[in-house]
């Protein structure tokens, strides 16, 4: 598969070297054609990686790249690196690569392929199943990632510390010894990055992500001890020993409350050796369980979505952190996102302007419609009334002038942007599965000061919730969770109909069609009709018929299940069903 990646890459490298040689126009052109056919191949070859539609094994649940390796070397990124990589060299290999623009004309884009059977992305180093898999109560959201207790009160030992740039904070070490950075909100916007980081956490945890251990804590000046080696950096990034002045001045660019207190974000320190960021394509080279190119991840791609709904612009090779971790006698890289500060209606030192999510920071395809049109034209968001800031500590976070599929982050992503339909739909699937009261007792966890503000970030993060499932639902049938219960002499099949559990003024029409053929060429079909409720009754004898169908051994006993709305013949979803003894039934492989 890397290897195919390479031809890939390197076929569209090739054309553009046509253009730059002159060639004849003709044979440039026929040479451009045969390029393109031959990518279009090697993208089928990387397709053909997917696993097969159905399968009598059990799906993988467990996609296992925790194999002992060598530590990989440490790779330093920053602001402008991600800025220049994203906005510049990214789009510059996208535009080289032929087969991508055939992909791009033709509407198709390759499929991720670490997904099984089931459509479903299984556990590893990068991904834990959660939401949506496993029913949680509401003390288990609201603690989700931490394990460990937040930072005790009483002495805290200060380790090292930034006196300048936008997020000036410290390292303590608690006196259980446990050590935290302290990050602070902006002097003007008490409770605005911290609250929003809190949330974001939880809900990323939830999705399925690894993530830090979050604290709201509080805190005395004179709780805090400076250590002798205690060193800070200062201007032109050098660093020295630190002084009571440092801290001081550090304390002066942050809010304190009305009691002497000070709040602050403690994240504890990740365990194991930190190797930089993930990048958002191709692989880590000197890892050699990061098999998957990252752009053709479904966990990675779907943060177009997760990214949506949190108003998460700032992700970037930055704000993710590889960790070089020993677990069970076995030393790998665990891949986390971190650094939640710039959410919902936080831009982590000010609050979001109204172009966070509608624009990149340097959008060439906005910039280049303003050109063409001598300023006529300008993007929705400047010609729409701007929705307000709400309140110091929420920010500007709401449904007005929302697309989930339009949404994108300050820096292009090439993952994010080759998210298909059936990534999306997957992950809507983790965002419908949040309750209200989930997602209200995790707003609580920001613990705003004012009533007023955790209510209106409840609702808004509802109200766009509602949005993205019903955007991703219509995209395909917006069927799924699909389940086999037994009941008596029966199967029944039921499944989550999320148009119609999301739908707001309109009628979503809840009677399904279906039809059960073998998977022979030219099967007769065994059973088809109308049903209700999201429940469909297959009876003995029809088990028994499963079990007979097959021209060869590999699909002895399955037959596909073709679902759809009635009256929408064109959105399906296929389940496959697999009889092996003529009395039970087994889900093998889904298909949307």
């Amino acid at each position: 598969m890397p290897k195919a990646q390479k031809e890939v890459a390197f076929c569209g490298v090739l054309g553009e070297l046509f253009n730059k040689l002159g060639m004849d126009l003709m044979l440039r052109n026929k040479l451009i054609i045969f390029t393109a056919i031959i990518s279009m191949f090697l993208s089928l070859s990387i397709q053909a990686q997917r696993p097969k539609v159905y399968s009598r094994e059990k799906p993988i649940k467990i996609d296992f790249d925790m194999e002992n390796i060598k530590q990989p070397k440490s790779i330093g990124t920053g602001y402008l690196y991600d800025f220049i990589d994203g906005t510049i060299f990214q789009s510059t290999r996208r535009n080289l690569d032929v087969a991508h623009k055939f992909r791009k004309v033709s509407g198709k884009k390759k499929e991720s392929i670490n997904v099984n059977i089931l459509d479903q992305v299984p556990d590893s180093s990068w991904f834990t199943n959660r939401i949506s898999t496993q029913d949680f109560s509401i003390e288990e959201i609201k603690r989700g990632s931490n394990v460990n207790p937040k930072p005790k009160s009483g002495k805290l030992i200060v380790l090292r510390g930034k006196t300048v740039g936008a997020t000036p904070g410290f390292w303590v070490r608690d006196e259980n010894g446990q050590t935290f950075i302290l990050k602070f909100d902006p002097k003007d916007f008490p409770e605005l990055a911290s609250g929003a980081e809190m949330i974001a956490t939880k809900m990323f945890w939830a999705f399925g992500f690894n993530v830090p251990e979050n604290h709201i804590f509080h805190f005395r000046r004179e709780d805090l001890e400076i250590s002798e080696e205690a060193q800070v950096t200062g201007e032109k990034n050098k660093k020295r020993g630190m002084t009571e002045a440092d801290l001081d001045l550090i304390l002066s660019k942050i809010a304190r409350q009305s009691d002497g207190q000070y709040r602050s974000l403690a994240s504890r320190l990740i365990d194991g050796s930190p190797l930089g960021g993930i990048t958002f394509s191709g692989r880590r080279k000197d890892d050699p369980n990061d098999i998957i190119p990252h752009e053709i991840r479904r966990d990675v791609r779907a943060l177009k979505v997760f990214g949506a709904w949190t108003e998460h612009n700032d992700l970037r090779v930055g704000n993710t952190f590889d960790v070089f971790v020993e677990e069970d006698g076995r030393k790998f890289v665990r891949h986390y996102l971190i650094d939640f500060g710039s959410t919902f209606g936080s831009d982590s030192v000010q609050v979001n302007l109204p172009e966070v999510g509608r624009e990149h920071g340097l959008d060439f395809n906005q910039a280049g419609k303003i050109l063409l049109s001598g300023g006529l034209y300008q993007p929705p968001w400047r010609s729409k009334k701007h929705d307000p800031v709400f309140s110091p500590a929420v920010g500007r976070y709401s449904t007005k002038n929302f697309s989930p599929n339009k949404w994108k982050q300050n820096f292009p992503l090439v993952a994010l942007g080759q998210m298909t339909d059936l990534d999306g739909f997957w992950a809507m699937q983790k965002v419908a599965a949040f309750t209200p009261e989930q997602i209200r007792a995790i707003v609580e966890t920001a613990e705003y000061s004012k009533e007023s503000d955790t209510e209106y970030l409840t609702r808004q993060i509802l109200a766009r919730q509602r949005i993205i499932v019903q955007h991703y639902a219509n995209e395909l049938m917006g069927i799924g969770k699909f389940n086999l219960k037994r009941e008596g002499d029966s199967s029944y099949l039921n499944f989550k109909d999320y148009r119609k559990q999301f739908s707001l003024d309109e009628i979503v029409n809840s009677q399904y069609e279906y039809k059960l053929q073998g998977l022979d060429k030219n099967a007769k079909t065994l059973a088809e009709g109308v049903f209700n409720d999201a429940n469909l009754e297959i009876n003995s004898d029809l088990v028994e018929q499963i079990s007979a169908v097959g021209n060869a051994e590999k699909n002895r006993g399955i037959a596909k299940l073709i679902l759809n709305r009635k009256g929408e013949g064109g959105k399906k979803a296929t389940v496959y069903l697999w009889s092996k003894d003529g009395i039970s039934l087994e889900i093998v492989g889904i298909v949307h």
